[in-house]
């Protein structure tokens, strides 16, 4: 109703002056009587008298007081600034990141050359899917290549078990059945040198065993 105290303090003074020149009015035509009949004329009068008296000092008092007032919008807008400034200046709330060097010598002392690590050969055995064999180039530079090869099957998300180990030529493939995962550990000799101790490896793969899914549910029956 109202858009700001500047008004309705206008609208508040307006009706003021308006009981006021009433009130003044009653308070005359009371006074022109030669006598009060009765008690209730005398309470109207001082009730008449102590209204027109209070609008008379609120008018005098806040009569220039709309003038000066701002409406509510610059208010809130002063309101806002004062408060986005009090935010700019405040700096012993949050988080305050410290500024540390990276290159600081108490920092650099942890930062030390390692060497690279350097196989000496790859992998004997790779796993396609469910399919486990040994590569064609290992078999190019070792003859008589045996592998084992042992199931990791686990019990649960800390605890394992080896299955019953299976030992197969180069030529013969392994499938995973019973786990993903396989521990694998082969020997061979090398095809360009003469070496009575066989080379060894072992290693870890991964592949991916076939998983019967159940038989999907017969689709309901079309309604007759």
């Amino acid at each position: 109703m109202f858009q700001s105290i500047r008004q309705f303090i206008t609208f508040f003074l307006k009706i003021s002056l308006y009981f006021h020149v009433i009130m003044i009015h009653k308070l005359i035509e009371i006074l022109t009587r030669t006598r009060l009949k009765n008690e209730h004329h005398l309470y109207a009068f001082l009730v008449l008298a102590l209204f027109s008296i209070t609008s008379l000092i609120l008018l005098l008092h806040y009569g220039e007081m709309p003038q000066t007032l701002p409406d509510r919008h610059t208010s809130y807008h002063k309101v806002e600034e004062k408060l986005q400034k009090s935010i700019l200046e405040e700096t012993e709330v949050g988080c305050k990141f410290p500024v540390i060097d990276p290159f600081a010598a108490e920092m650099m002392k942890f930062n030390k050359d390692i060497p690279k690590i350097k196989c000496e050969s790859g992998d004997w055995v790779q796993c396609e899917m469910s399919k486990c064999y040994v590569k064609s180039d290992i078999l190019k530079t070792m003859n008589n290549v045996v592998c084992v090869y042992k199931d990791i099957i686990y019990i649960d998300d800390n605890n394992y078990k080896l299955g019953e180990p299976v030992r197969l030529s180069s030529d013969r493939h392994y499938y995973l059945n019973a786990s993903d995962h396989v521990k694998v550990s082969c020997s061979g000799t090398p095809v360009d040198r003469f070496n009575i101790f066989s080379t060894r490896w072992y290693g870890y793969k991964a592949g991916l065993r076939p998983v019967q899914l159940p038989p999907a549910p017969p689709s309901p029956a079309a309604p007759a």
